[in-house]
């Protein structure tokens, strides 16, 4: 009886460490006696994670952070060098310093050219006051000056620009007649008839020469008391005056009466048009006082020819300008290329991995490193559909995790997913993970950087 009992009271014992450890599960998940203490959800602390790779690339010179470090936004990371981004460099900074220079001698030059522009009208200046000193003295003679009987027009009636131009024609005219008549006469000694006489004009023109200088030289002579002198003098005469007979004979002898004639005509031609000429040209000349004299038109041209100057020069100093804006765009471009071989951390927060090492080479868009931003920490859990509904945007929620027993952190609901998906294999049992649930995504505080990425958490819906 004694036995039966013990075994009873033993019995009972077991029972009741069964029901308590019962108790406390449904106490853990939340349901004790049917009384509903909330919802309940683990899942694993997350950070959003930024990763740096450097857009241009290089060999690796130094690397400034270390895995688990933590950085702010702005701080270098790592260093890259170049070595063809360095020649570059180099030649773009030689080519802008190439360009200074040559501003600077297009600058001399056209400080030069300003110069030569005031010096050259003050040439022209002082050319046209002496011009009009010249040309007082014969201010009011024109008025006064005599009109042939053919003139109906008063000698005042044309201006002095109109008589220039005018006389400019006929110098013009002039010198075509005498063209013209120098043409007709190349063409009389082309006949062949007339072959002969082109030679025999020039020794009769030579022999006219030789005569007139032979009689000048005698005459001298004739006046000194040297007999030697007067002898070789007279001898000279003798001999010049031998020659311009013999010419005359020879040239006479070529010609016929008529053939006199026409050769006479053309000379006379061209002996009227040659004095047209050059009577028209002194009239022309003539005109040319005051403002219109020679020396004045040289002048004003010489200021046009500094002026002209002064624009190439212009337009040196601009070309000269446009090669250092190319150069500085050029060395500007280089610089931005050379800021990107130091890459800063785009955010604050802990250095996770580091995949580089000094002396490395890096190719663009390689993962150097990888940065966990730690004060935007995340917790997702997950619910199944007939607890979905009981979770809004901005709820609150507890958070517990293992490393601070008994302190809690405050979590705020930021999204809810609207579609549902299987549950992720951590969940631990295997009734959960053939389940369909709906992702919740928390945002959480961590006072202190308590709360790290990967660590494991506990939230709880009040």
């Amino acid at each position: 009886m004694k036995k039966i009992l013990k075994s009873s009271l033993l019995l009972l014992s077991i029972l009741l460490v069964i029901t308590t450890a019962a108790c406390e599960t449904l106490e853990e998940a939340g349901l004790v006696q049917g009384e509903d203490k909330g919802l309940r959800a683990s899942g694993t602390i997350e950070a959003v994670d930024v990763s740096v790779s450097s857009e241009t690339g290089g060999t690796v010179v130094q690397v400034y952070a270390s895995e688990g470090e933590r950085v702010q936004a702005g701080d270098m990371l790592f260093r890259l060098k170049d070595d063809v981004l360095e020649a570059q460099k180099n030649q773009a900074e030689a080519a802008y310093e190439s360009a200074k220079a040559g501003m600077a001698l297009a600058e001399s030059a056209l400080e030069s050219a300003r110069i030569h522009v005031e010096m050259t009208e003050l040439q022209y200046e002082i050319a046209l006051e002496t011009a009009r000193q010249q040309e007082r003295a014969l201010l009011g003679e024109r008025w006064r000056a005599a009109q042939p009987a053919e003139f109906e027009l008063p000698v005042w009636y044309f201006e002095r620009s109109e008589a220039i131009g005018s006389a400019l024609l006929e110098v013009e005219a002039a010198a075509e007649g005498l063209e013209e008549e120098h043409e007709n006469l190349r063409l009389l000694h082309a006949d062949s008839a007339y072959a002969e006489l082109e030679k025999a004009e020039v020794r009769l023109s030579d022999a006219q020469a030789a005569y007139l200088v032979a009689d000048a030289v005698l005459e001298q002579a004739k006046r000194q008391t040297d007999r030697d002198i007067r002898e070789i003098a007279q001898q000279n005469f003798d001999t010049a005056e031998a020659e311009l007979e013999a010419a005359q004979t020879s040239y006479d002898q070529l010609l016929t009466e008529s053939d006199v004639q026409n050769v006479l005509e053309a000379r006379a031609r061209l002996a009227v048009a040659e004095e047209r000429y050059q009577t028209a040209l002194d009239r022309y000349h003539g005109l040319l006082t005051g403002e219109f004299a020679l020396a004045v038109q040289l002048a004003a041209a010489a200021v046009e020819q500094a002026e002209a100057a002064v624009i190439q020069a212009n337009a040196g100093v601009t070309q000269a300008q446009n090669a250092i804006n190319e150069a500085q765009a050029a060395l500007d471009l280089i610089e931005v290329y050379f800021e990107k071989l130091s890459v800063n951390s785009p955010v604050d927060g802990v250095v996770r991995t580091r995949g580089i090492e000094p002396g490395e080479v890096l190719q663009p868009g390689v993962t150097a490193m990888t940065i966990d931003q730690t004060d935007d920490l995340t917790l997702t859990i997950y619910f199944p559909e007939n607890q979905y509904g009981k979770i809004s945007l901005g709820d609150m929620a507890e958070v517990r995790v293992d490393s601070f027993p008994g302190e809690v952190f405050e979590g705020v609901v930021i999204r809810i997913a609207d579609r549902a998906e299987y549950t992720p294999r951590n969940v631990q049992t295997q009734e959960e993970r053939v389940t369909t649930v709906y992702a919740v995504e928390l945002s959480l505080s961590s006072p202190a950087g308590k709360l790290k990425p990967g660590m494991p958490a506990d939230a709880t819906f009040e």
